[in-house]
């Protein structure tokens, strides 16, 4: 896994909390995936959430046209946004923190409730590769993070390893901190900060890396669920229970085989495994069981999702 790559995700935080400087930003979904894969070192689409209410009048201030240009659905809160200033290339995905009940035309959520539980927010999401989240914590002391347990990383499976004995790991060359400890991830988003650090992986040299990083940012990979284990396993598996998913949103089914057929061709050939992506046995067969629902979809939704697949390298793996 790539984690040094995801600070350029640093950039982006930054750039929306001078835009929103009294939200606490998560990036979320598939910037985070393909950065740890390899796929890219700088993703133009990048999905944001955060705490609260979308309808705040802050989140709509006005600013000049020539800075950024800014969309909203009111109904199911999602902003898109583009700061023509920092990168006119870039989109940015706005969704705060939300649980959701009934599907009843299989696409949009009867009802929305939002909430500040990040942990509920990553139920509603479609395939567990998507559901990680990365925030910066800047509320946290470099010094406080000197590591008490030095472990010399051998490889992914040995991270998996370390993080289902302990529930969270701080790795010191790319200054992440990846928790899975439910009580901890509750601690940080209810105080912005961590009170200890018992736990460091030294992937190279400790003492050497850890002095260059004194000045550097602490970031959080939150991994709420073990959801990390799929994207070092190369498993598309839908969230839960995969007919929930797939009877909510049937494009699911078709996001679902563009992933795997995307991610391998996209992984850099050093890196793949013998098998590649392949969808979760369980998730195939959510998909074979609801993918009747694949003819309610409309004909602007289709197109819009074969349009990514026929513009990414070789489609005849979808087909």
């Amino acid at each position: 896994m790539h984690f040094s790559s995801l600070s350029i995700l640093h950039n982006h935080t930054t750039t929306l909390s001078a835009i929103f400087p009294w939200r606490e930003c998560f990036v979320v979904g598939g910037a985070i995936r393909d950065l740890l894969l390899g796929i890219t070192d700088n993703p133009s689409d990048i999905d944001i959430t955060w705490a609260g209410q979308p309808n705040e009048r802050r989140d709509m201030m006005e600013l000049p046209e020539e800075d950024r240009s800014c969309f909203r659905t009111e109904k199911f809160g999602t902003m898109t946004l583009v700061d023509k200033a920092t990168d006119p290339h870039c989109f940015y995905e706005i969704t705060p923190f939300r649980e959701e009940t009934g599907y009843a035309d299989n696409r949009h959520p009867d009802e929305i409730v939002w909430s500040n539980n990040l942990l509920a927010d990553s139920c509603r999401r479609d395939f567990t590769i998507n559901s990680l989240y990365w925030t910066p914590i800047t509320t946290m002391d470099a010094k406080n993070c000197v590591p008490t347990t030095e472990i010399s990383l051998k490889d992914d499976q040995h991270l998996l390893t370390i993080l289902k004995q302990h529930g969270w790991c701080f790795l010191v060359d790319s200054w992440i901190i990846i928790l899975q400890d439910h009580d901890l991830i509750k601690q940080l988003l209810n105080t912005k900060t961590i009170s200890e650090l018992p736990h460091c992986i030294d992937v190279k040299n400790c003492s050497t890396e850890f002095q260059d990083a004194k000045n550097c940012v602490p970031t959080i990979l939150i991994d709420q669920h073990h959801w990390l284990n799929d994207l070092v396993n190369r498993k598309i598996r839908a969230v839960w229970t995969p007919v929930d998913r797939f009877t909510e949103d049937a494009l699911r089914i078709l996001r679902g085989i563009r992933f795997t057929n995307m991610l391998n061709q996209s992984i850099p050939n050093a890196e793949k495994q013998n098998t590649g992506f392949d969808l979760d046995k369980q998730t195939r067969q959510g998909m074979e069981k609801t993918v009747h629902l694949v003819k309610e979809l409309s004909a602007e939704r289709l197109h819009a999702e074969l349009m990514k697949v026929f513009s990414w390298n070789n489609p005849f793996g979808y087909i």
